[in-house]
């Protein structure tokens, strides 16, 4: 057998074996080992970060699923056809509305109570045909446990956070004497025979040291997007300009190059999935999202957004899906967003960099990145950095981070904007407060007027949730080659490669990465090859 290990071995000294190697430990990674467990298969899990920050993105969601009406499935087919690639199958297709439809009967199954809130037929996308098929969404039913991602209240009208229930999958694994995890155990190369392209198992760094780690039956590739590698969004998404992920910060697309090396085939790369502003300076020094939390557009009572020559150019309360008003953009926006506007005379961001002005009413007011707040559920930086944004924004004043200034003329000389501009675009903002109007923006909503100094500008920058590229699978969860043929004993799952190309349907990331316990099966009922 000829394998590869980035030069050619006839025989490999194997630090440890597996039946099933899980690279990445977050919901996707976790629903793999234990549906892979479950068929008795010994499993290894290698997770990039240490215990305390594991869980993926999944422990940085809000823990919503939606969930397939199984009667509808024909009707699940048409509308899944608007928001993937063109080549995506039906067989593809049809796996996902399996996992969609059995999400919260297979975490029942492992005593994870939930709780299932009717919502409307097609939730963000109620237009496109076919959308009658999305009927409900599932959440971990809330144990009023006290774990750090609880969201606390009534199991019939709250549920547990992501960061619950990853948790919960996590104790779940533990249950499991067969299931391994090794913290801190990077991957970075498969195990293959060059001829064939089988995977043998994995390459992976512990305790400082290069190790192989033999895959008897198969390899699930859990390990997330690349939304933390600056040079692959500027390669894949064209985004050249400072943004911070909401989630883990260690989704940084080492898969990539792995699955290249073998030849899979790959989807969906250009797909970026916006969430709100962040502080540009907090996010620069944390090293994630301090950011708006897309459920509370409150947040904007009394802020308005300027661009470089102080003008508006957007409505800052304004939702992306009408059906859902709660939500504020640009989350998960799909059309082309003022924000990457493009000055064709000069090729340089027509809004950027972006500022959020407001005055001292509104800093005492409450957080102003409510994501990086206390009461966060749903981004990495409330439950794993010391970054937590201060009730009344004073500490991020302190830090430099919000400029301060007695009138908006010297603000806006601190920030080498347009001084003339800026106070006129207040003072029209201001103007429709008071007549209980929209302003020239068509903004209605939290007119709070910015008038008591001193004033404050926070330098806003985009916020990445993840990003959907990587390889194809089948519905199967199997890495599919360039000529459309499965990659032997190679499963991927969730984020890393997702369903989601072209359109993101809200809340379909978590049951996709709970999906992924049809690669954990699969990969466990393979016969050994060693």
């Amino acid at each position: 057998m000829n394998t590869n290990l980035g030069c050619t071995h006839t025989e490999i000294n194997w630090s440890d074996t597996a039946d099933v190697i899980v690279v990445g430990f977050g919901g996707a990674g976790a629903a793999a080992a234990l549906a892979a467990a479950k068929e008795g298969a010994s499993v290894l899990i290698l997770e990039k970060a240490p215990r305390q920050d594991a869980g993926g993105n999944t422990a940085a969601a809000g823990g919503g699923m939606m969930a397939v009406d199984p009667t509808r499935k024909e009707a699940a087919r048409v509308f899944f056809k608007k928001q993937v690639c063109a080549s995506t199958t039906d067989e593809m297709i049809d796996g996902h509305i399996d996992e969609m439809s059995t999400t919260a009967q297979w975490l029942e199954s492992m005593g994870i109570k939930t709780v299932v809130t009717e919502v409307g037929p097609g939730s963000s996308y109620r237009e496109v045909e076919g959308a009658e098929c999305m009927h409900t969404m599932v959440k971990m039913a809330c144990r009023a446990c006290g774990r750090k991602g609880c969201a606390g209240g009534s199991a019939m009208a709250k549920g547990c956070s992501g960061y619950g229930l990853f948790e919960a999958l996590r104790d779940e694994t533990e249950k499991y004497d067969c299931i391994k995890v090794a913290y801190e155990a990077p991957a970075n190369r498969l195990v293959f025979d060059v001829e064939t392209k089988e995977v043998l198992g994995v390459i992976a760094q512990i305790d400082g040291e290069s190790v192989a780690l033999c895959a008897r039956k198969g390899v699930v590739l859990a390990l997330g997007g690349f939304e933390n590698n600056a040079d692959m969004l500027e390669n894949y998404c064209n985004v050249a300009f400072p943004t911070f992920s909401t989630g883990t910060p260690y989704n940084t697309g080492d898969g990539l190059p792995m699955v290249m090396e073998v030849g899979a085939k790959l989807r969906g790369m250009q797909a970026v999935e916006w969430g709100c502003y962040a502080s540009l300076k907090g996010s620069q020094e944390a090293q994630t999202s301090l950011g708006l939390d897309f459920g509370t557009p409150n947040a904007w009572n009394g802020v308005v957004l300027v661009n470089r020559d102080g003008q508006r150019f957007v409505n800052e309360t304004a939702p992306v899906h009408k059906h859902q008003p709660g939500m504020m953009r640009p989350l998960h926006e799909k059309i082309q967003i003022p924000e990457l506007a493009i000055k064709p005379e000069t090729m340089e961001y027509a809004n950027l960099p972006m500022y959020m002005i407001f005055d001292e009413k509104r800093r005492q007011e409450g957080a102003l990145m409510t994501g990086a707040a206390a009461v966060s559920k749903t981004q990495w930086a409330p439950f794993h950095s010391e970054f937590v944004w201060s009730d009344d924004n004073s500490a991020e004043v302190e830090r430099g981070w919000i400029i301060k200034a007695d009138t908006l003329e010297q603000l806006a000389e601190k920030m080498g904007i347009n001084a003339q501009n800026l106070t006129a675009t207040v003072a029209q903002y201001n103007q429709a407060c008071a007549e209980e109007t929209a302003d020239n923006m068509q903004r209605s909503l939290y007119m709070q007027p910015i008038q008591e100094g001193p004033f404050y500008a926070l330098e806003a920058c985009m916020s990445l949730i993840n990003t959907q590229g990587g390889p194809v699978h089948d519905g199967k969860h199997r890495v599919i080659d360039h000529a459309g043929n499965p990659i032997k004993r190679l499963y991927s799952g969730g984020e890393f490669g997702s369903f989601y190309s072209r359109l993101y349907h809200g809340a379909g990331n978590l049951p996709e990465a709970l999906g992924t316990r049809v690669a954990g099966t699969q990969a466990a009922q393979l016969d050994s090859w060693a």
